[in-house]
């Protein structure tokens, strides 16, 4: 299928923050109603893109049965339909973390052999003695159509997989030698969502690491916030180690093959008073020559006198030390959204097409924001999920 941008008119559910100037109307990239591949694949992550070896981009906007966009550049995408780029397994086994599985976070160095980060949930619910009970009320934002969702089921994690054709297909280790990153406690009932969720995309920094950042939900002495990680070898799924407050030593374990205890393996969230769990999007920036975290929050405006939601952003020299989350652009999220209000929004993304970085992990002045917005149908949640984007640019690079 041959994808083309379509320009639309602004819309009023969308303001720019002060410091940031619209550039043009909205496109849509991805239009789940003429472009999905079949019915369930939705752009129901941030997206990510790379360049193969041959020089072709690589758009990712992934499901739990994840397709591709491809094309000439960011500018010329279309939609992949002949196979699915990775699938999920939906093991009912919560110790293989194997359940649904998000492409999230793919790193090329060569274009030939890509490495990503995945999103894996666990749906206890959808599995039979794996859940009980009505569950906390908490906010259903991943789309997950079963009607027994029960967020009080919910656990996650970050496994790896890989390709070696240049990113068309992923494959990943016999589970659970595929996992990443794990919380040190076992699969519970009836608690919150909880777990580590949504890497980052990955970047390399001047020392030679590699970075990511990714949210945490608490649960036993796992602290809420966003949480850093890094390894010089982003190819070993267990090369990874989190921030711990004074440096870098936060060991990942398996709770269910190492029973440590879990004071030692939990990591530490890094500036929650100014980033919240921002981690969508992570790219270095040219223009504040810093480090710019852009991802959905909220934060309280002393002229309204009132929170406003929406997209922010934050910059850092150090990917430790950020700024106070400035607001990029005002909108509905799916945890504010009411009936017969504006659509609500989620997975805000900066990418520049006129990037030279082979993952797109640098961004300028001028930019564009990608962004997944939910269409919902009588008040409910479906897997219509569009993919926008916004031409923009920041006004000041002492803005943030």
């Amino acid at each position: 299928m041959i994808a083309s941008l379509v320009w639309a008119g602004p819309s009023s559910a969308y303001n720019f923050g002060s410091t940031v100037q619209q550039l043009a109307p909205e496109q849509t990239v991805f239009d789940w109603s003429t472009m999905n591949c079949d019915g369930n694949f939705a752009a129901d992550s941030p997206a990510r893109a790379w360049k193969d070896s041959a020089g072709k981009v690589h758009l990712t906007i992934s499901s739990d049965a994840s397709y591709q966009m491809t094309g000439a550049g960011l500018n010329a995408v279309a939609v992949d339909c002949s196979h699915v780029v990775l699938g999920s397994a939906h093991n009912a086994d919560p110790a293989q973390y194997d359940d649904h599985q998000w492409l999230h976070s793919p790193y090329t160095v060569d274009g030939s052999k890509v490495y990503a980060l995945v999103h894996d949930e666990y749906h206890g619910w959808e599995h039979p003695g794996e859940c009980s009970g009505p569950g906390p009320s908490q906010p259903k934002v991943l789309t997950t159509p079963a009607s027994s969702f029960n967020p009080g089921c919910w656990y996650n994690s970050i496994t790896f997989a890989s390709s070696t054709d240049g990113g068309y297909t992923f494959t990943h280790a016999v589970p659970p030698a595929h996992l990443v990153a794990s919380v040190p406690y076992t699969y519970s009932q009836s608690t919150a969502a909880y777990g580590y969720f949504s890497p980052s995309n990955v970047v390399k920094n001047s020392d030679g690491f590699y970075y990511m950042v990714f949210q945490a939900e608490p649960y036993g002495v796992q602290q809420l916030g966003a949480c850093e990680a890094r390894t010089k070898n982003p190819t070993n799924p267990t090369s990874w180690r989190a921030w711990n407050g004074t440096g870098y030593t936060v060991q990942f374990i398996n709770p269910y093959t190492n029973p440590q205890p879990p004071e030692g393996h939990v990591c530490a969230p890094v500036a929650v008073t100014e980033i919240d769990k921002m981690v969508q999007s992570l790219t270095y920036n040219s223009y504040f020559k810093k480090y710019l975290l852009i991802g959905q929050s909220y934060d309280w405006d002393a002229t309204r006198q009132q929170y406003v939601y929406g997209v922010y952003y934050s910059t850092s020299t150090d990917l430790l030390t950020w700024s106070h989350r400035t607001l990029l652009m005002e909108a509905v999220l799916p945890w504010t959204y009411q009936c017969g209000g504006d659509n609500p929004i989620a997975y805000p993304v900066a990418l520049n097409p006129q990037s030279t970085d082979r993952n797109f992990g640098t961004t300028g002045q001028s930019t564009y924001l990608y962004f997944t917005r939910f269409n919902y149908v009588n008040c409910a949640g479906n897997y219509d999920l569009d993919l926008i984007r916004i031409p923009f640019k920041f006004l000041s690079a002492t803005g943030s």
